[in-house]
């Protein structure tokens, strides 16, 4: 079967045009330019200043130019982390913060530097404040319909000099009334209500305990991080658990001398398998009480 020459010519077309859209994503989708440092942590007092160098090394980056900005951090409930524009909130480096040069070209191969310079507020509020140095590879201008920015990030922590507080607060424990066996999903909701930042696997550990009375069954730790003023949600399993029990979840967080916790209690209770012996027994029974009238005629 034939088609038109039209037809031919729309199909011809619309396979080039999806090509080239492909290849422009494809070459858009593996950057060759790396940071370091990744991170980088300053201690000042309030109306303290401070000058440093992150270095960009481009290699192959051809006729691609790149910015920096000077984004806002902040965490979803999973702990990933948010970007967003400068702002002066209230744990936010981002206004304090300058960089140059703001924009660069990506060739020839090079290790490009970039000097960020901080200012710290006369009046800036005691702890940490976070603000990222992003620096962002700039789509090329085509004809394709899609396009991207590869962005790779500096985390800035600024930490005031002032009195450094600590703190934690378990804002909800949620696990089953009742779980039929294992596993036992616990979900904990911690809000660092201090002004530093809070580090699971270090200087503030954080689990949920699963005890039996004194006797402790299980530990689930927290692991990473959490910013002052955000709030994560961990989820946590008891994967073997004992058939049957009475049991508490305690959820702790260690902030320096201090522990916030909250416990909730919970039942082991294999409903399903019990449910089930239920209805045998009832069968047996039933048969049973057949069989007797049959035998007995009644």
């Amino acid at each position: 079967m034939g088609y038109p020459n039209a037809t031919v010519r729309w199909l011809a077309t619309l396979t080039v045009a999806s090509l080239g859209a492909f290849l422009a994503l494809s070459q858009t989708a593996s950057a060759n330019f790396r940071i370091s440092p990744t991170a980088v942590n300053l201690e000042r007092a309030p109306g303290g200043a401070a000058l440093g160098t992150i270095d960009v090394r481009l290699g192959h980056e051809g006729d691609y130019r790149f910015r920096t900005v000077i984004e806002e951090i902040s965490q979803r409930p999973d702990g990933t982390q948010v970007y967003s524009p400068a702002s002066n909130s209230r744990y936010s480096a981002s206004a304090w913060v300058s960089v140059t040069p703001s924009t660069f070209r990506g060739s020839p191969d090079r290790t490009q530097p970039i000097q960020y310079r901080v200012s710290v507020p006369p009046d800036a509020e005691p702890g940490d404040h976070l603000a990222s140095l992003t620096v962002q590879r700039l789509a090329k201008a085509t004809k394709a319909t899609a396009s991207s920015i590869e962005a790779v990030s500096v985390r800035l922590t600024i930490r005031v000099r002032g009195a450094i507080r600590p703190a934690a607060k378990i804002v909800a424990l949620e696990v089953p009334s009742i779980a039929n066996g294992g596993p036992v999903s616990v979900g904990t909701t911690v809000r660092n209500t201090g002004n530093v930042t809070l580090n699971f696997n270090h200087a503030n550990p954080g689990q949920v305990r699963i005890l039996d009375g004194s006797d402790r069954k299980a530990t689930l730790p927290f692991s990473g991080s959490l910013f002052p003023g955000q709030t994560r949600v961990f989820n946590s399993r008891w994967e073997d658990p004992p058939l049957f029990g009475s049991f508490d979840a305690e959820a702790a967080v260690r902030t320096g001398t201090r522990e916030a916790h909250s416990k909730k209690g919970f039942w082991v209770i294999p409903w399903r398998q019990i449910g089930a012996l239920v209805l045998i027994v009832a069968a047996v029974v039933l048969l049973a009480l057949g069989w007797r009238r049959r035998r007995w005629g009644y």
